[in-house]
């Protein structure tokens, strides 16, 4: 895997979870998570590290996501993801995850 690009990719990432965080953790309405979070989904066969991911308070109160015990992982399906697509991963992140994230019954890509 290459490395992001820190204008293309890097500052973008950001500028999404900048957003995100002020629409969601600064009204207390869940939790924004950025690089090396890693989401699994048993149903849909997925394990990848999203640029960004949304988990509302109300996901986690229902069971529909769950963070995993050792704080490493989430499981089942976060509110939002966010993919930057970058020149590498074109294919990945329009064209495989997509339907993965669909699967998973994750909401918002």
């Amino acid at each position: 895997m290459s490395p992001e690009d820190l204008h293309t990719h890097g500052t973008v990432k950001v500028a999404f979870a900048s957003a995100l965080h002020t629409l969601v953790a600064d009204s207390d309405q869940g939790e924004v998570f950025v690089d090396r979070t890693r989401v699994v989904s048993r149903f849909a066969a997925l394990s990848v590290e999203p640029d960004d991911v949304v988990v509302l308070w109300e996901s986690l109160r229902s069971g529909r996501v769950r963070y995993v015990p050792s704080d490493t992982e989430i499981e089942g399906a976060p509110d939002v993801i966010v993919e930057v697509v970058s020149d590498g991963s074109i294919r990945k992140d329009t064209q495989r995850l997509p339907p993965l994230y669909s699967r998973a019954g994750i909401p918002e890509l």
